[in-house]
């Protein structure tokens, strides 16, 4: 192990939780050591959950996944001819038009029948219902909210030939699967890693500026606010770990408060780094003087 992954580890492990030994120090630091580990810390992140990410749609799932709709698309029937016009969904079949797909399990995909309501999706338990004058959608397969639009303006055709020529559109891609695999991977890690480096480097910027407001005028510290953003880099380890965390495995257990409020992964991401970044602050500049 080379020296500079040693020290990156000895860095992330003291930055894991707000201390006075470590925190203190951190302000004695120069401030391009601190942003340089926040760079390799979130990039590494983002390079366990690519990983993550290409083993959940490896390229042999991704052709089971077309071929799936390959198959739906070619059993597609010959006298079914879909017509949205003026708002109003017009079908050539009495019974209600079922597709399949899946990732990993086939589940009900769209479901078409003039004479449902909206509210019939839950009794297909499919991702969309299509009625004679609306469009449905429950995003999740579990969980049993859904959200109804109305039918776009434009006309709109579906029949057996337009079937045949997405089924190509699919093949196509099928067919060169890896091909895009080698050529957007790079790319896209790339785009996630600016994008994530420059969201949370925003939220650090917002979170330590109230953070500096609050010590410089509540305990009249005469701190700077490049050294707060400086600590926030460390203090934001844990949080970010978690959040990545959470984000590839999502938390399955529930707790029953008493609130009239429910607080989503991102809000709790928020509040968990602002509390962090307090705490880090507070070490580094109050807790021994006290």
């Amino acid at each position: 192990m080379t020296p500079k992954v040693k020290t990156f580890f000895k860095v992330l492990r003291n930055s894991l939780f707000p201390n006075s030994y470590y925190y203190q120090k951190i302000t004695k630091t120069r401030f391009n050591f601190s942003l340089k580990y926040f760079l390799a810390f979130v990039i590494s992140l983002n390079l366990i959950y690519f990983i993550y990410l290409f083993y959940k749609y490896s390229p042999n799932k991704t052709i089971r996944f077309l071929t799936r709709i390959i198959n739906q698309l070619n059993s597609y029937p010959k006298d079914l001819v879909i017509i949205n016009d003026r708002q109003e969904v017009i079908t050539s079949l009495t019974r209600p038009y079922f597709f399949w797909g899946g990732y990993e399990n086939i589940r009900l995909w769209l479901v078409i029948n003039e004479s449902s309501q909206p509210q019939d999706i839950l009794k297909f338990n499919s991702y969309v219902l299509i009625t004679k004058n609306s469009l449905t959608i429950k995003p999740n397969f579990i969980k049993k909210n859904y959200y109804t639009f109305p039918l776009p303006q434009q006309n709109i055709k579906f029949d057996y030939s337009t079937a045949s020529k997405l089924k190509n559109i699919f093949l196509g891609l099928k067919n060169n699967v890896y091909l895009y695999y080698i050529i957007l991977t790079l790319p896209f890690y790339i785009i996630f890693n600016l994008a994530s480096i420059s969201i949370i480097f925003f939220y650090l910027l917002i979170i330590s500026f109230i953070t500096y407001l609050f010590f410089h005028y509540f305990f009249k510290k005469r701190i700077h606010f490049r050294k707060v953003l400086q600590i926030s880099f460390h203090a934001s380890t844990f949080p970010l770990i978690i959040d990545y965390l959470f984000v590839i495995s999502p938390p399955r257990f529930f707790v029953n408060l008493p609130l009239k409020f429910s607080i989503s992964l991102p809000t709790a991401f928020l509040i968990l780094l602002t509390i962090f970044v307090f705490g880090a602050v507070y070490e580094a500049y109050i807790s021994n003087n006290e």
